[in-house]
């Protein structure tokens, strides 16, 4: 399925600091997509269309695949295989668009919140379609290439995936992991790109290319060290990270073939090294980068410069021929818009242009359309690659954890998809509403098509637990039970927190959709009420109250409401976005409640309020502005 021309969307993100500029692209005017199948002249062909378009007074923006080196000059006589891949990335994919908008880096964060739309989302575990032992086999084959003379110097990575659960099929689901991710990181060359044929989400702190009427300027990253939770700790690390020889060897290396690269251009008059090892932050990373600048006698086209040199020699190695066929021989998948680059094309007057693209690494891609589950729940298949530079002196063990250090950008946002329950357990080890829980985990679980589980074993687990649990004194106990998509139990017990009545709570002032499905099942995707709870504690209170989009009344972080009026009682009803708590049921027939759809004066108005979860019980509750 294709994106149409006029939902597709650009935000080059600039988050390196508060005045930053970032550009928002919107109203696309005319796309070039290459695939394969349409062949190397066609891309050229495509290339020489936006040239002449941007000389002309157009913005494109541009994402290129890794996978399109094939249709350059570095291509030019290797025996090439055919690899699978993850997601079916076209070579080239650009847009013409209207003018962009600039925003600072709070503009565009704010920008994506709001096409975020209150999405609800949740990042999954990601899983390495290269196992350690694989990798550590392919960087013994690097060495012995390296002592065979083949290679200086291998840029070797390998794919990883991970799913995206959302409540909504549209891009505000990609919008609010942009959101997410770029919170805290000081990125100068991130991409939020809503493509005719993909989503690319990128975090990228390297500068492949930026191109004037007069220079060209690379800036390629090689030597990776983990940051501190202290800025002394980090200056320190910083400065032996710029005085490691290893790193520094293997930097210079690039800088190295980046020339040779910038030379080939018969429009360079020079090539020079205005900077060497500068050791900067980003976000959970140190990053060792250098500087190359040539100086034109008059400008290159983008087929010119693409030929010379894409891709990026940062993420191929040394030399970058022999190694792109020996990255081509290991890495078990195309590498698809990781690796490439990301741009933007703009019109320089007199016929010039400026352009800026960047290596697409820290990158997540996905498709345009999700797959819909059973319980009408989005499926994102997501997949982002890591890797690391391979020289002589690399030492596997240590390579592969830096390759997982690159990933954390990511990896550090995720949690597996479960349900969850959480359960009252008396002194007596029983569990008073237990029937009742397991019920709704098993209704649960067929709406999302997962095998009904087991509740015999889970008894027994539970039992076990509580057996090997040591709290006496205790009035009762908390038993959290979690279970995956493929029958995984885990049972977690601990002292409650002690509650004193009556209790008071607050109202959220973020809103809940009453349509999303995710709130009428218990599930670890709740960052939005874990939030709220956790602000609720901070304030001393036992719980902040949602309303949905409508304005309704729904429910809280962790409880149910009930509010009496005229000696009746009333409760949200599901439909408004509520779960079905364990705890409301039992209150319903005791209180013979009826729901009702409230709203903030109804509850302002009550006579009395009872906020009620399983694992507490009901509490006489009142109002806190």
């Amino acid at each position: 399925m294709m994106r149409h021309l006029s939902d597709c969307s650009a935000l080059l993100f600039d988050g390196s600091h508060a005045d930053a500029v970032s550009r928002l692209f919107v109203g696309g005017q005319h796309s070039w997509c290459v695939t394969t199948t349409d062949g190397v002249a066609a891309l050229h062909q495509a290339l020489s269309e936006i040239d002449d378009a941007t000389r002309k007074g157009a913005d494109v923006v541009l994402s290129m695949s890794y996978d399109a080196w094939r249709a350059f000059s570095v291509a030019d006589g290797l025996v090439l295989s055919e690899k699978p891949h993850i997601h079916d990335t076209p070579w080239l994919q650009a847009i013409q668009f209207n003018a962009p908008t600039q925003l600072s880096r709070r503009e565009a964060l704010d920008w994506l919140h709001r096409q975020a739309n209150s999405a609800t989302t949740h990042l999954c575990p990601v899983k390495s379609l290269v196992d350690e032992a694989t990798f550590v086999e392919h960087i013994h084959t690097i060495r012995s290439l390296i002592t065979a003379g083949d290679t200086y110097q291998v840029n070797y990575t390998f794919p990883l995936t991970s799913e995206l659960i959302s409540d909504t099929a549209d891009d505000a689901a990609l919008a609010a992991v942009y959101h997410q991710l770029a919170q805290d990181l000081r990125i100068p060359y991130g991409a939020f790109l809503m493509l005719p044929h993909s989503s690319v989400l990128s975090f990228s702190p390297e500068l492949f290319v930026e191109m004037t009427p007069t220079a060209l300027t690379c800036r390629p990253m090689k030597g990776t060290g983990a940051v501190a939770d202290n800025d002394v700790e980090n200056t320190r690390r910083a400065a032996l990270l710029a005085a490691d020889p290893k790193n520094r060897a293997e930097n210079l290396m690039i800088v190295d073939l980046m020339r040779n690269d910038l030379s080939r251009l018969p429009q360079t008059s020079r090539v020079t090294v205005p900077k060497l090892f500068d050791v900067k932050r980003y976000g959970t990373v140190l990053q060792m980068t250098s500087t190359v600048k040539a100086h034109l006698t008059h400008q290159p086209s983008l087929s010119e410069l693409f030929n010379a040199l894409f891709p990026c020699g940062s993420i191929t190695g040394a030399p970058k021929r022999r190694t792109i066929e020996i990255i081509d021989e290991l890495e078990s998948h195309q590498r698809g818009a990781y690796c490439g680059a990301i741009g933007h094309i703009e019109p320089a007057g007199n016929n010039l242009i400026n352009a800026t693209f960047a290596v697409p690494i820290r990158t997540i891609e996905t498709c345009v359309q999700p797959t819909m589950n059973f319980a009408h729940l989005a499926h994102w298949q997501l997949r982002l690659s890591v890797g690391a530079g391979i020289t002589f002196d690399s030492n596997p063990e240590d390579e592969w954890q830096e390759s997982w250090l690159k990933a954390k950008f990511f990896t550090q946002h995720t949690q597996v998809f479960e349900l969850i329950e959480t359960m009252r357990v008396e002194p007596s080890s029983s569990i008073p509403l237990f029937a009742a829980h397991m019920a709704r985990l098993t209704s649960s679980a067929k709406a999302m098509n997962w095998p009904a589980p087991d509740i015999s074993l889970i008894h027994q687990h539970i039992h076990q637990a509580i057996d090997d649990t040591e709290c006496p004194h205790e009035p009762f106990l908390r038993l959290r039970l979690s279970l995956t998509a493929d029958g995984q139990i885990n049972i977690h017990i601990t002292k409650p927190e002690t509650i004193a009545e009556p209790v008071y709570f607050g109202l959220a002032k973020s809103r809940t959709q009453s349509t999303n499905p995710l709130l009428i099942h218990k599930t670890t995707a709740r960052a939005v009420y874990n939030a709220a709870l956790s602000q609720a504690k901070s304030r001393g209170l036992f719980d902040l109250i949602f309303l949905n989009e409508k304005g309704q009344l729904t429910e809280g972080a962790r409880s149910n409401l009930f509010i009496q009026k005229n000696g009746l009682w009333y409760t949200p009803p599901i439909s408004c976005g509520v779960l079905a708590g364990i705890q409301r049921g039992q209150l319903i027939t005791e209180l013979s409640a009826q729901e009702k759809i409230l709203h903030e004066e109804d509850l302002r108005a009550a006579d009395q309020v009872i906020l009620c979860n399983a694992l507490y019980g009901s509490k006489v509750a009142s109002l806190v502005d």
